[in-house]
This record gives C-alpha cells, sequence and structure tokens, in this order.
C-alpha cells in the first residue's frame, strides 16, 4: 500500500474480528474511521460506500488471481 491508501475497511461494513495486519516500513500517519463516522459520512456522501465496494472488488479479483496461479489449482 501506498500514501493515500486504506486498510481495515471490511470492519466498517461487519463486526467481525479483523482479517489482516498492517506494518508500516517507515514513519506513517494514519486516521481512523469508526464505524458510527462512517456511517454517518455514507448517508451524506453514498460515493464513498460505492468506492470502497469498487476496491473491494479489486482485492477480491486480485486474491482471486493469485488462489488460481498456484500450482495446486486446476
Amino acid at each position: 500500500l501506498g500514501a493515500g491508501s486504506y486498510f481495515g475497511e471490511m470492519a466498517l461494513f461487519d463486526h467481525l474480528a479483523r482479517s489482516a495486519t498492517v506494518t508500516s516500513r517507515e514513519q506513517t500517519s494514519l486516521l481512523v474511521l469508526h464505524q458510527r463516522e462512517f456511517a454517518e459520512t455514507v448517508k451524506e456522501y453514498p460515493e464513498v460506500a460505492l468506492q470502497m465496494c469498487r476496491e473491494l472488488s479489486r482485492r477480491l479479483r486480485k486474491l482471486h488471481e493469485k488462489i488460481q496461479s498456484l500450482p495446486i489449482c486446476f
């Protein structure tokens, strides 16, 4: 991930435990967005949720490609 990227977005949509751990290689500034604030933001700016869905879809497709390239997959 690079400047302007985000992670942890799945936790904004459900109440499940985290699915990933992130470690920064350099000094990093982060913005924390809680579910309540996210819900309020999406009500006012629905495009935010739509963009996040697009990113989730992109990441899912990329993961699917990686899985398909594994030697055990046909």
